[in-house]
């Protein structure tokens, strides 16, 4: 009986439902507060005209109704910060090895290891996956700038 009531109302499916209450489940304080006063409106409308209908299921409806309402309204700004979310990146590997150059250089001059040995120290000690081939080329990049600045 208060599926078919639910449906009604709100035209949503339950896995629908679903995701909208775990939505408001991640909501800053902040905006839960105002998805409350929303449902409060909502519930008070949904009783005037449904007197009939238990007042449990009128607060459901009402706080579905209040939250997707709130989410419409705010849909540009969920949408940029799911945006914002998926583009961080890491620094590039070069980045990184240009910041540890100074222990590449320690451990390719001092230490004489090879290239393929740095990279396996580095993974190792370090957390920083990088092919031989790279540092390599980085080492390279880098020394050939110190020559033709000093």
């Amino acid at each position: 009986m208060g599926h078919d009531i639910t449906l009604k109302f709100l035209k949503m499916t339950n896995e629908q439902q679903k995701s909208t209450l775990r939505h408001f489940t991640k909501m800053p304080v902040a905006q839960k507060a105002i998805v409350m006063d929303g449902h409060k409106q909502a519930f008070h409308s949904l009783r005037q005209n449904n007197r009939d209908i238990a007042t449990n299921i009128l607060s459901y409806v009402a706080l579905i109704k209040a939250i997707s309402s709130f989410i419409d309204e705010n849909k540009v700004n969920i949408n940029a910060q799911k945006i914002k979310g998926n583009f961080y990146k890491k620094q590039p590997k070069s980045e990184q090895l240009i910041n540890k150059w100074s222990l590449l250089k320690e451990l390719r001059i001092e230490q004489k290891l090879s290239f393929r040995q740095i990279s396996i120290y580095l993974q190792k000690y370090h957390k920083l996956k990088v092919s031989y081939s790279t540092i390599c080329e980085i080492w390279n990049k880098l020394e050939k700038e110190g020559k033709n600045n000093g």
